[in-house]
């Protein structure tokens, strides 16, 4: 039997082995921390060519509560969350760019970048859909204050100013609609 002096040698002697050991791992594993890391994961492919003056990014990062920072035509990056969303680009190159922001460490030193480019839009903008959308909206206000029943003097009078307001809402509507479209 061996005397239980030598096991508790033998014991503390292993714990501070396994102590040097796991100190000796953390120093050389220092630094090397992962990194965080930012993935666009939806919008116009690097290199694409649209026909379109709108683009939509969604991204993520592989650490959860991350925030964001986007650059648009990679102009200094500000706060964002996904998706984001490009509208009335200009004809020509464009760029995307965006970087997580990591809560407990260091930020993506390597921010993920879309380039693309703009070609004369062929449909309709954004905002000219918008517009339409509008006009469609200005329409029915207009036949709900048309079939609006009137008896009284009030209610008429309250009627034809409906009536007024919607035709007058519904040509602001289409102005637009000439304007962008």
């Amino acid at each position: 039997m061996v005397p239980s002096h030598h096991i508790h040698a033998n014991a503390a002697r292993l714990g501070s082995l396994a102590a040097l050991a796991i100190s000796i791992l953390l120093l050389a594993f220092a630094g090397q921390a992962k990194a965080i890391e930012t993935t666009i994961t939806s919008g116009p492919q690097d290199g694409e060519t649209l026909t379109v003056d709108t683009a939509t990014f969604g991204f993520t990062s592989d650490i959860p509560g991350a925030t964001f920072e986007c650059s648009f035509e990679l102009r200094g990056f500000r706060p964002c969350t996904s998706p984001v969303t490009m509208t009335n680009l200009d004809r020509g190159n464009h760029a995307f760019g965006v970087r997580a922001v990591d809560p407990n460490g260091p930020d993506d030193s390597t921010p993920d970048v879309r380039k693309f480019k703009v070609l004369e839009p062929t449909g309709p903008s954004a905002e000219c859909v918008k517009a339409g959308e509008s006009v469609t909206k200005a329409k029915a206000r207009l036949k709900k204050a048309k079939a609006k029943k009137a008896k009284t003097g009030k209610a008429k009078k309250a009627k034809a100013k409906a009536i007024k307001k919607a035709k007058s809402g519904l040509e602001v509507a289409n102005d637009r609609v000439e304007e962008l479209c």
